[in-house]
């Protein structure tokens, strides 16, 4: 019985992970008009877009690529007014989490030209192949975080918009080409060049149509994630209530159940 709620739990899990990535990979590559006429973008994998929109290599909508620094830093997470140095977990989840840092100690001058700034666009250079690339808008800073090794920091030019961009580097049509260039003999450790970045293609929309899906796409993974919360809610409750209804059969308590 136990193995069959923790299958459930996995492929509801499973379901709303698809749904989402299905969900992005759509509105970055196809808009939110379905009745958009259609060209074709000369790619095989990417298919078509629509006729209204262009394709670039990423070369082209940054001004340049910076790569952090990284001492030897104290194991301890820096405070307030402390100058620190993040940790390629910050860019992980589906939002940029400065708490994965690291306090730089006391005696070491900060590089601060690598102090990341609010609208910074993050990318990870070396992380594990499920992770590797993962990028990130830095929506709030404490000041004195500065860029890691690890981690790339994205310029970009006017006609791009981060959060379009970031949507973009997180979909399955980017992870297939960070699969396809990554480097790195080890399983838990891959990288990606700057040139593999660069050279990376995406679809670009007008930068109005960019930030409406972006909005989009913010709204609704929002909505996704308060399901998932309460699908994982649900199930919590039902295994909570499957352990106290054997524990009341198994002592004569079940009536108390009832």
């Amino acid at each position: 019985m136990a193995g069959r709620y923790q299958d459930f739990h996995s492929k509801a899990l499973d379901r709303l992970a698809e749904k989402r990535q299905a969900l992005i990979t759509r509105a970055v590559t196809k808009g939110l008009n379905p009745d958009a006429p259609m060209k074709p973008s000369g790619i095989d994998w990417l298919g078509d877009i629509p006729a209204h929109w262009d394709v670039r290599r990423l070369r082209f909508s940054l001004k340049g690529i910076e790569q952090g620094w990284s001492p030897q830093c104290e194991n301890r997470q820096a405070q307030p007014g402390e100058w620190g140095v993040l940790k390629v977990g910050c860019v992980n989840g589906e939002e940029y989490d400065e708490s994965e840092n690291k306090a730089l100690p006391p005696d070491i001058d900060p590089m601060e030209r690598y102090e990341v700034k609010n609208g910074d666009v993050l990318v990870s250079r070396a992380n594990t192949k499920e992770l590797l690339g993962s990028a990130t808008l830095v929506s709030n800073t404490q000041g004195k975080i500065i860029l890691c090794d690890k981690l790339y920091r994205l310029n970009l030019l006017a006609d791009i918009s981060p959060r379009f961009l970031v949507r973009v580097l997180r979909s399955p049509v980017s992870r297939y080409q960070y699969e396809r260039e990554a480097t790195g003999t080890s399983g838990s450790m891959q990288n990606i060049g700057q040139d593999t970045l660069k050279n990376l293609v995406h679809p670009l929309p007008p930068l109005s149509e960019q930030n409406q899906i972006a909005t989009w796409l913010d709204r609704t993974l929002d909505f996704d994630s308060r399901v998932e919360s309460s699908v994982l809610g649900s199930i919590s409750k039902l295994e909570e209530y499957r352990s106290a209804l054997i524990t009341a059969a198994v002592t004569g308590q079940i009536a108390e159940l009832r």
